[in-house]
């Protein structure tokens, strides 16, 4: 999975965890991406979504062409 999900306080945060590769897109990560994002939309608990990216260098530098 390269998708880490917590819900705390009320807020959910998402986190991309590919930074071996600038946390770029993939059709699989998108995918990987529905089901928190769902969660997120159905729990009455949760009052805020954070999307965010692992690593240092980049937030997510786009979509993974190569693939």
């Amino acid at each position: 999975m390269e998708i880490d999900f917590i819900v705390q306080d009320h807020t959910a945060c998402l986190t991309i965890d590919r930074s071996h590769g600038l946390n770029l897109l993939t059709p699989d990560l998108m995918r990987e991406l529905e089901a928190p994002r769902g969660r997120i939309n159905d729990d009455p608990s949760i009052r805020a979504g954070i999307l965010t990216g692992h690593g240092t260098k980049a937030f997510c530098a786009g979509t993974d062409i190569q693939q």
